[in-house]
């Protein structure tokens, strides 16, 4: 345990060179960054954390496209739209507390680096709601959508490393310190989602 406690030290503190700063620790521990994005308000977020399995039952859960409105924080819908090679076109429907419900289409691209020695799970996404369904009423429309995981086995090849990127606006009329507060708390439940569905026999 104290070698995987100094190499999420070690991303840690290469995080916090990029201009990172610590938003919030979680009880659990899930480290959540935010950063000034030039142009815009709203800040990046980046969260780190520990996962209690390999990398590759991990990556099983965050490409279960379909089923994320079965275990998501706030997914009503989720579906796989089409695929094309290493990339997955994927429309979800949210319904997140007080605001109007949200939905989006996104490119997802499998980055991954199987080497066996340096080896790595990536997916990153990106917004393609032109591949999706059409807008919806009383539905608001997320137009920017970027991000990506990224899974590095622990050295004992029991755990995972899991660090989750986001640059999104919700749109809509939200002020938008309470936007950069929704995107910075809403990142630990996404951890404890995966953490909690990482159990089940589907992934074995």
């Amino acid at each position: 345990m104290r070698t995987l406690t100094i190499i999420l030290l070690a991303k840690v503190l290469t995080t916090t060179a990029g201009g990172w700063e610590l938003a919030n620790e979680t009880n659990d521990g899930i480290k959540v960054f935010t950063r000034i994005k030039a142009g815009s308000d709203i800040r990046e977020v980046q969260a780190m954390g520990l996962i209690d399995a390999s990398p590759a039952r991990v990556y099983k859960v965050i490409s279960d496209l379909d089923n994320y409105k079965d275990f998501m924080p706030y997914t009503r819908e989720s579906k796989v739209v089409a695929k094309e090679g290493k990339t997955t076109f994927f429309y979800s429907y949210i319904a997140p507390p007080v605001v109007t419900n949200r939905d989006y289409t996104l490119r997802m691209t499998d980055q991954s680096n199987l080497d066996p020695l340096a080896g790595f799970y990536k997916v990153s996404w990106e917004p393609a709601n032109d591949r999706g369904p059409a807008p919806r009423s009383n539905t608001v429309r997320l137009e920017v959508n970027k991000g990506y995981w990224l899974l590095e086995v622990s050295e004992d090849g029991k755990q995972t490393t899991a660090t989750y990127y986001l640059y999104t606006d919700p749109a809509g009329q939200i002020p938008t310190w309470l936007v950069n507060k929704a995107n910075r708390d809403s990142v630990p439940d996404i951890f404890r989602a995966i953490r909690k569905r990482i159990k089940d026999k589907r992934y074995d």
